[in-house]
């Protein structure tokens, strides 16, 4: 009897803050970041750190994501387009807290994702275990560009904006870059460290609106009328 596919670890718990800013307000401290931090290694070009981000969330029949902030996200998501790997991903929160497992793929993989292939890798095989058994299907693709810089000892500090969203067509390799807009105008800022608050999030903070709970997921649902 085969054994059941090794879960891969799961990292966290994170501090993860979200605020949303208009363009001035981030302009502004995405000039500071470039100046202050270093750009996140995803991007095609390391010297500015920005990068596109294409990711699929998976959702029950009942759509237990939208509706049950205990219940996790599970989602599919690349980087760039060109980097060849897909990474799936199991995110709990108990904001502002998060933890994650994740496991990378390749294109050859994700075709097999529906199949009962034994080449999967196991991180793969339990993520597909999680599917099966909780009838998960791809519900919303969501794309937007992500400026993002840390500063080398766990802190990540995130712009988001042109961000769209479509309905899937089923499949995990899908972009919503021609879908509708999530916001006008508007960048997610998104603020994450382990342990004290750094004093550069610290400072941050005292400069822009409160955080406050954001999902691209349940924000594009309401936007397509899913939900």
């Amino acid at each position: 009897m085969r054994s059941s596919p090794q879960a891969p670890p799961r990292q966290g718990p994170r501090t993860e803050l979200k605020v949303l800013l208009d363009a001035d307000a981030a302009a502004i401290l995405l000039a500071r970041c470039s100046e202050q931090l270093q750009p996140d290694s995803h991007a095609a070009d390391p010297e500015l750190g920005v990068y596109q981000v294409d990711s699929v969330y998976f959702d029950t029949p009942a759509l237990l994501a939208c509706g049950d902030d205990d219940f996790p996200k599970y989602r599919s998501r690349r980087y760039d387009r060109a980097e060849p790997s897909t990474h799936f991903e199991e995110k709990y929160s108990h904001s502002p807290k998060v933890w994650k497992r994740r496991v990378a793929c390749s294109a050859a993989e994700i075709d097999a994702l529906s199949t009962t292939s034994s080449e999967l890798s196991s991180g793969l095989l339990w993520f597909q275990g999680r599917v099966r058994q909780l009838e998960l299907t791809p519900q919303l693709a969501v794309a937007y560009r992500r400026h993002a810089f840390h500063d080398g000892n766990g802190t990540r500090i995130t712009f988001d904006d042109r961000i769209h969203v479509a309905a899937t067509n089923g499949g995990t390799d899908y972009s919503a870059s021609n879908g509708g807009t999530l916001l006008n105008d508007q960048t997610v800022l998104e603020l994450k460290f382990t342990g004290d608050e750094p004093a550069l999030v610290t400072e941050i903070l005292a400069s822009v609106p409160d955080p406050a709970p954001f999902s691209k997921y349940r924000t594009g649902m309401r936007l397509l009328e899913r939900i």
